[in-house]
Order: C-alpha cells, then structure tokens, then sequence
C-alpha cells in the first residue's frame, strides 16, 4: 500500500475572526463576487510523508483543518422544489469556491443532500454532495469529482472528524483528509460544514497502487455468508464480487489456520491498525470498538487487482466521546477472529505501539486546540447550529482533554 501524496509539512493558514475581516467586490467572469478576505497567522501541521519527488496536491487548502473556505451554491427554484421532494436525487446546481481572496467558479455541478441520522431538510442545516461531472462531462475541480459537505449535527464540539482523521492517516491507515466550509446557498448562510474527502477512484488513487472494489458497508453488514450482497459498491464491478466472496470464504472457516486463511484477501497488519485507530479515538459507531459486540458500522474495504483488502474507517463524527481500554473484546467479525489469533493478535499490539510512538498522535490536543479555535467565530455566526455556542465550546474542551490523556492511557495499557 502506497502512502498519501500529502507533503510531509505543511504552512496551514489560520483565520481569524470572521467580523474582523474586510470585504471587498470583485468581478469575475461577467458576475459579481463578495469575496471574504481574512487576516491570520501561519503554523505548521505534520502530516504524513509523500512519496519520494511528489508534488504537493494542489487540493491541500481544500481540507486544511487551520481554515475556512467559503463555498457558494446555487440552484433554481425548481430545483429546490426536486431537491425538497426528492433529497437525494441530484439536480443541476452551480459552485464558487473561495480560498481566501481567490475565487474559483461558478461551475455547473450536480447537488443533492444526504445523511442518515444526520439528514435535515432545505429547511435545516442540510448536508450536501456535490458531484462536477453531473451536467458537464468529465469535469473535475483540481482533480476531484466530488465534494461532501457535512453539517456536524450530530458533533457539536465540530473538531471529531479533523482529530481522527489526523490520527488514522498519521499512522497510515486510509482515511479521508478534513477541511471546513463556510456554505451558503442563493445567499442564503446555512453555515460551518466539514469538508469531507469523497472517498471514490479519485481518493483511491493517492492511497492505492491498484484498486478492484471499495465496498461501502451497510449497518450491521460484515464478512458473514450470505452478507456480500448487502455491501454498496463505490468503485468497481457491482456485477462480479468474487474478491468480497473469497474474503468471506476465508473468514468462515474454523479459527484454527486463521492467519493463513486470511493472507493472501487481506492485508493484516494494514487491518490492524484500523483496529487499534478505531479504539484509541474511541470509535463508537464503528467496526471494531467496543467491550461487547454489537453492530459493525462506518467502514468501506478496499481490493487491489490482486483481490487483497485494506479496511478504510469513516464517519467518525462521534469519537472522542467514550476512552474505554484497548483489549481484546470489541465488535466486528475480523478483529474478534484477528485478536483471538496468536500471530495476528500481535499485528495488533504493534499497532497501538505504533500510535504511541507517533509524534503526531502525542501532539493531537495541541493540534485541536488551533482547530478549535480557528472555527469558533465560525461555530459563533452558524445561523442554523443545533447546539449553543457554549454547549459547543464545553464538548469541544472535554474532547480536547480526553484526547490529552489518551497517550497516558494507552502506555499504562501497554504496560
């Protein structure tokens, strides 16, 4: 597996309260832009290497947690009438993106909302997906073809998603790069989002020399017979599974020769770390963490052309809530079986030692700190937050803290 094509530092602009910036109007392409242009200061945020000679990836300043973009969307009143009535059906829309004082746009894209537990309508704080090559074939922006923007609902401390992505990616565990948006749509603000990496043949490309299949699992869905048409596939066949089947095959035989079984469809050592990311940011909604076993949820996996699987942890909205141990009971079929094994339960004590070693995830609180207060004029102007500001600010302290002590907490389990 490849590492992310991120440089190793990056300068990270952090902007300053949004009532002190200055405006100004520009003309843009025959329209009229309001533009905001925002004084801040500069720090540093390690993240992890680049291959050997790679450029930097010109969507950086996209998912820079130490700022806000503005992004503006459009749309007709018919199709705000198609999006009301059908929410998750795309229609034609259009983008402008802000980094600072640079415009980008408008783009003719395709809008639509999505969310599960976290879906609100037009009339909320609704989540959107925008996808570039909608109306105009083949169209990207700086490479991407799409965007997802989540209103945080569902995290009102607004730092969960950009801590643990930091953490996952620090120790090369395939996860999504998370940025903040300041959206607004026909002018109208709906708010602070996250800017979510899409994950699709785009993002696969920084992470994978070859990619097969990403298969999005449903909730309760893992690598059970029966279960591999329950998986939605995001990239690849949806007609010929048979990598999915022999994955499944491999699990469901007897725990003796386990390893051996599960070597060559899957990238053990890969899916222990996962595992060991998912606890140490104490994933509640996902695959592998927990003290009793529940419902698998928040995970895609990944085959190259060899048929071998990577896991890929998402949706981590709601970590840094629970700090239970790191042992050997949890949730989730392969790190039950991989724990249970005497050569693959030391994949996953490596792992841990890996984040414990990590100077990224020791620095992690610090690094929240600056994030937290880089959206607080943002979280303070969100017309359409469902929490206080103050219940905001107190969630965003105590995970703040409990990701301070997590170090501790996992060199005395280690112990």
């Amino acid at each position: 597996m490849s590492r992310e094509r991120d440089p190793k530092t990056l300068a990270l602009s952090i902007r300053g309260d949004p009532d002190a910036a200055f405006r100004c109007d520009r003309l843009r392409g025959g329209m009229r832009l309001r533009v905001l242009l925002i004084a801040g200061a500069v720090a540093a945020l390690v993240v992890p290497a680049a291959q050997g000679g790679q450029a930097a990836d010109p969507t950086a300043w996209l998912y820079n947690p130490l700022q806000v973009n503005a992004i503006d969307l459009t749309a007709s009143p018919a199709a705000l009438d198609s999006l009301r009535a059908k929410p998750t059906d795309y229609v034609n829309a259009q983008i402008t993106l802000h980094d600072g004082a640079t415009a980008f746009g408008p783009y003719n894209v395709g809008l639509k909302l999505k969310g599960q537990t976290s879906f609100r309508g037009l009339d909320g704080k609704a989540a959107f997906r925008v996808k570039f090559d909608y109306s105009v074939h083949g169209q990207e922006f700086q490479g991407l073809k799409d965007l997802t923007l989540n209103n945080m609902v569902e995290d009102p401390s607004m730092i969960a998603e950009a801590a643990s992505s930091i953490v996952l990616r620090a120790i090369d565990v395939p996860a999504q790069r998370v940025g903040y948006a300041w959206v607004r749509l026909n002018g109208a603000v709906y708010g602070l989002y996250s800017n979510v990496e899409t994950i699709d043949k785009v993002w696969a490309k920084r992470w994978f020399p070859t990619t097969q299949h990403i298969y999005e699992a449903n909730y309760a869905v893992d690598v059970t017979p029966g279960g591999v048409d329950d998986y939605d596939v995001k990239v690849g066949s949806s007609k010929d599974r048979s990598d999915l089947e022999a994955l499944v095959e491999a699990v469901s035989g007897p725990q003796a020769g386990w390893y051996a079984r599960l070597k060559p469809v899957a990238d053990l050592a890969e899916m222990a770390r996962a595992f060991a990311a998912e606890h140490y940011i104490g994933q509640i909604d996902g695959y592998s963490y927990g003290s009793t076993q529940s419902q698998p949820n928040n995970y895609d996996l990944h085959s190259d052309d060899a048929g071998r699987f990577t896991m890929i942890v998402n949706g981590t909205d709601e970590t840094w809530i629970d700090s239970s141990n790191f042992g050997v009971t949890g949730n989730g079929l392969l790190f039950r079986e991989c724990v249970a094994d005497p050569l693959c339960q030391p994949l996953y004590i490596a792992a841990l030692r890996q984040i414990a070693a990590n100077r990224q995830v020791a620095g992690l609180a610090a690094t929240a700190r600056k994030i937290q207060a880089v959206i607080a004029p943002w979280r303070k102007r969100d017309p359409r937050k469902e929490q206080s500001v103050a219940a905001g600010e107190a969630l965003a302290a105590s995970k703040i803290a409990r990701m301070a002590i997590r170090p501790t907490e996992l060199a005395n389990w280690l112990r």
